[in-house]
C-alpha cells in the first residue's frame, strides 16, 4: 500500500514538473523546443509580430487648394516609398495632420492603389472636399505647410503576390 502511494505521489510530482516546464518553455521565443517528457526536440510555430510600418515610408510633401466651378478641394500630395522586399498593389492608411504646436488639424484617409515596385516610390495628390464652415477644412487651408506636422498610420498593405498585412 505504501509503495502504491509513493508511486502515485512520484507520478503526480513528475506530471506537475513536466507541466511547469512546458509552461516555462512556451514563454520562450525559440522555434525549436525540447519536449521534457520524451526528451526529443520538436518544432513549434512561433508567432511573429510584423511591424506594418517597416514596409513603407510615407511623406506629406505638399498641400494645396483647388477651385472648380461648383466645388472646392483641399489637396494633400503624398509620396509612398516601398521599403520592403515585395511589390505593393495597394495601401490604406490615415495621414494625421497637426499644427506646429501638435494640435490636430485633420485626419485624411488615403487609399493608394498605385503599383509600387520594391525600392521605388509613388507620389499622388489626394483631394478632400472643402467646406468654409468646417474648422478642420479652413485650418488645413489656412495653415502654412512649413508649420504643419504629420503622422502616418498604415492600416493595410496588399502585395502583388496576393498576401496582405494589416493592423
Amino acid at each position: 500500500m505504501k509503495g502504491a502511494i509513493k508511486t502515485s505521489l512520484v507520478l503526480f510530482i513528475c506530471g506537475l514538473l513536466c507541466t511547469m516546464m512546458l509552461v516555462a518553455k512556451k514563454k520562450q521565443s525559440n522555434a525549436i523546443k525540447t519536449n521534457p517528457v520524451i526528451g526529443i526536440k520538436v518544432t513549434e510555430p512561433v508567432e511573429k509580430k510584423v511591424d506594418i510600418e517597416s514596409f513603407i515610408e510615407v511623406r506629406f510633401v505638399k498641400k494645396g487648394f483647388v477651385k472648380e466651378q461648383y466645388k472646392k478641394y483641399n489637396t494633400a500630395r503624398i509620396r509612398i516609398s516601398n521599403q520592403g522586399n515585395k511589390d505593393i498593389l495597394g495601401i490604406k492608411g490615415t495621414l494625421h495632420v497637426f499644427n506646429m504646436f501638435g494640435d490636430k488639424i485633420i485626419n485624411l484617409e488615403v487609399n493608394c492603389e498605385d503599383d509600387i515596385k520594391v525600392g521605388t516610390w509613388s507620389e499622388s495628390t489626394y483631394p478632400y472636399s472643402y467646406n468654409p464652415y468646417i474648422k478642420r477644412d479652413t485650418d488645413f487651408k489656412g495653415t502654412e505647410f512649413i508649420k504643419m506636422k504629420y503622422k502616418w498610420v498604415t492600416e493595410m498593405i496588399i502585395f502583388s503576390d496576393g498576401t496582405e498585412v494589416s493592423k
